[in-house]
């Protein structure tokens, strides 16, 4: 699927859900629990990466002249001396308004910037780091990501949050105690929205998904009732198909192979029966909108688009009552 393998390049293939609530079990996807929280400090919001960077209003790193965004629509050029915030020079950035940015060659002014998408070097990072994921590769491209990859992703989420919550970012760390794969750095840049939806962006493009990606035991009984209701089920099953029509897939982030427990194994719809979890998913190839505001238009669609599914599992899912701890 899709979707799964979207998130297992995020490194964030874990069961369970990351709640912004303080519930383990009533989530949209925000995103399955990341076990480098456990080693690493907490993700940031963009406003608090601003904050720890120091560097919003002051000269960026200066870096050679080239130019970005060639092959994602972006015909724009850096200029080789770092900018001031509100300079003049902003324009030589390829921006109409705001201050000057420097993709590819040091810090991003994240909190004053209007998202214009992914420039050509967000790609190539990721290209880079599937090839050489090492601590090396990391330390001498660390600019490139923090100015071609996260600070899009900070003023895309910035732009977001009015509509569809404050947005949080995973940092790039795996946790690799438990994995026979030591590559030490995700070869993907995942966040979450408080209200609900995953945006991911990697070298294979971008990926939005929404829904609850793992049910409690008490959430997976009133699920699946409600599936095989006449009327709640058929309203899932019409949300199913008319999503589909939109390259937009729902499935689970898990299945049984056979039918569930007291349920026909002929059921009209066995297929989310099996189901552990209710997830829609789209993910679309690098192409030139993607070094473009089109690229925030997209997951605005998507997010709009699947509010439905979130909508009916509230109405016949909705929070866990069990403890925190007793079941995932």
């Amino acid at each position: 699927m899709r979707l799964f393998r979207g998130l297992r390049a995020a490194g964030l293939e874990m069961p369970g859900l990351n709640l912004s609530s303080g519930s383990r079990a009533n989530q949209r996807l925000t995103a399955p629990i990341d076990r480098s929280e456990a080693l690493e400090e907490p993700a940031r919001t963009p406003a608090e990466y601003d904050r720890t960077l120091g560097m919003v209003g002051t000269p960026v790193a200066k870096c050679r002249r080239r130019e970005v965004g060639h092959d994602l629509g972006r015909r724009t050029t850096t200029t080789a001396g770092g900018f001031h915030a509100g300079s003049s020079q902003g324009h030589r950035a390829g921006r109409e308004t705001g201050p000057a940015r420097v993709r590819g060659c040091g810090l991003a002014y994240t909190a004053l910037m209007a998202f214009r998408g992914w420039p050509a070097e967000a790609i190539e990072f990721y290209e880079g780091l599937e090839a050489d994921n090492s601590k090396a590769y990391w330390t001498e491209n660390k600019p490139v990501y923090e100015a071609a990859v996260y600070g899009p992703m900070s003023e895309l989420l910035a732009e977001l949050a009015g509509d569809f919550g404050e947005g949080k970012i995973f940092r790039p760390y795996r946790d690799v105690r438990f994995s026979k794969d030591k590559a030490p750095y995700k070869t993907a840049l995942g966040a979450t929205l408080a209200h609900g939806g995953y945006v991911q962006f990697s070298a294979a493009g971008l990926g939005v998904g929404t829904g609850m990606y793992q049910m409690a035991p008490d959430q997976l009984a009133r699920y699946r009732e409600a599936v095989a209701a006449d009327v709640a089920g058929v309203a899932l099953e019409r949300l199913v198909k008319t999503l589909a029509k939109s390259d937009i897939s729902v499935t689970g982030h898990d299945s049984l192979k056979t039918a569930p427990k007291g349920y026909a194994k002929d059921h009209p719809r066995i297929d989310l029966l099996r189901h552990k979890g209710l997830v829609a998913w789209q993910q679309w190839p690098p192409a030139e909108w993607l070094g473009t505001a089109r690229a925030k238009k997209r997951v605005v669609d998507f997010l709009r688009a699947t509010r439905p599914v979130n909508e009916w599992l509230a109405d016949h899912v909705g929070a866990s009552t069990l403890e925190a701890g007793r079941w995932g």
